[in-house]
């Protein structure tokens, strides 16, 4: 398959220009902020010749999964939720007819090897989008900002959209600027968690990044929880909810590549201590919740390789985890703990001196993720 390659512009969603084709690369820095990138590596998903329909039981390796048909096309800044016994990819930065662009489908599998395409990118919805949030609860998929390109300014977002099926949505809140006593501003790179029967977002950025925190038993009316969290302004974090707290880590400060190593807890949203640090800072990454703790995966960061695995089940201590075959490196990519495994897909990953973009699936059982 053709391979694309691209520069980023630092702040913007999408780039004044690319390069295309095996011979041609970029010369910027690849570790700048993600808006935008572009390609595919499902050859490596052929020439790993797994069975598709191989139980992942008993492996002590990450296995890359083919896909049983068609398969989202390659993305980063994508949103992945699980919803209704499934697997759901929906927008995020795509490239087509040679130039990027963001989308607005919908996808979903029940195993992660067979893809529906739910919902076709056909504006029916919600607007085209990258670095937006995503979240289950109350039986639906909701989500919430985001940014776009407007003839090469970004735009962003603040409207929130719910859909019980991933077909028909219902937009549950306009965009609006600035933030009100009842909504949440424009934002992209946000995070988001459901907990305590309500929707929370927390930071992200507009023209610089931001530190709030909201929460919403509906999707239309937001009380602000906190108008300056101690953990500061940042964008392209994670929040989780588990054992009966939030949890804030990592993220980016603004449109720069310094970034957090820091994991906060709250049991209210309000009141947030420091809980621990990860072995290193880290921003893009993919987070997940299993039974047993909380999992970092992949993202950008000083030192470790960008493939890495860091886990936690006592709310303090970070520790890697290494695994004899572990995915490959991205990061803006997407993770879920899913029918018994730990699962990552797609992102944006360095290739010579360019971006690419993937579409690729991995999975590792959970009783031998540690």
């Amino acid at each position: 398959m053709q391979k694309t390659w691209f520069p980023w512009l630092l702040g913007a969603l999408l780039l004044n220009f690319f390069a295309c084709g095996n011979n041609q690369k970029s010369n910027e820095n690849p570790d700048a902020d993600l808006d935008a990138d572009a390609s595919t590596d499902m050859d490596a998903a052929a020439d790993a010749s797994l069975d598709a329909d191989a139980d992942a039981s008993g492996s002590a390796t990450w296995e890359l999964v083919p896909p049983a048909g068609e398969i989202w096309e390659p993305r980063a800044g994508f949103a992945a939720v699980v919803h209704a016994g499934k697997l759901w990819i929906m927008g995020g930065m795509v490239a087509r007819g040679g130039r990027p662009a963001v989308t607005d489908d919908v996808w979903a599998s029940s195993d992660g090897i067979a893809w529906e395409l739910i919902k076709p990118a056909d504006g029916s919805a919600w607007h085209p989008r990258a670095n937006f949030a995503a979240v289950s609860m109350d039986n639906k998929i909701w989500i919430m900002g985001g940014n776009w390109d407007n003839a090469g300014t970004p735009e962003y977002e603040s409207d929130v959209w719910a859909s019980s099926d991933g077909v028909h949505w219902e937009r549950v809140m306009e965009s609006h600027w600035p933030a009100t006593d009842t909504a949440w501003g424009d934002r992209k790179g946000l995070a988001a968690a459901a907990f305590g029967g309500r929707m929370w977002v927390f930071g992200g950025a507009d023209t610089a990044a931001i530190a709030d925190a909201w929460a919403s038993f509906d999707g239309a009316v937001w009380e602000r929880m906190d108008a300056d969290p101690i953990w500061g302004p940042r964008a392209h974090h994670c929040v989780l909810a588990w054992n009966e707290k939030l949890w804030a880590i990592g993220g980016q400060k603004g449109y720069t590549t310094d970034a957090w190593a820091d994991v906060w807890a709250s049991s209210d949203g309000t009141a947030w201590e420091l809980s621990g640090t990860l072995p290193d800072i880290v921003y893009g990454h993919a987070c997940a919740v299993s039974s047993g703790g909380m999992w970092v995966l992949g993202g950008q960061s000083n030192t470790a390789p960008r493939n890495r695995v860091w886990f936690s089940a006592d709310d303090v201590a970070w520790e890697p985890v290494s695994h004899e075959t572990a995915f490959t490196e991205r990061w803006y990519h997407g993770a879920a703990v899913f029918a018994g495994a730990l699962w990552v897909f797609g992102g944006a990953f360095q290739e010579q001196m360019g971006l690419s973009l993937r579409n690729d699936v991995w999975r590792l059982p959970l009783e031998n993720a540690r």
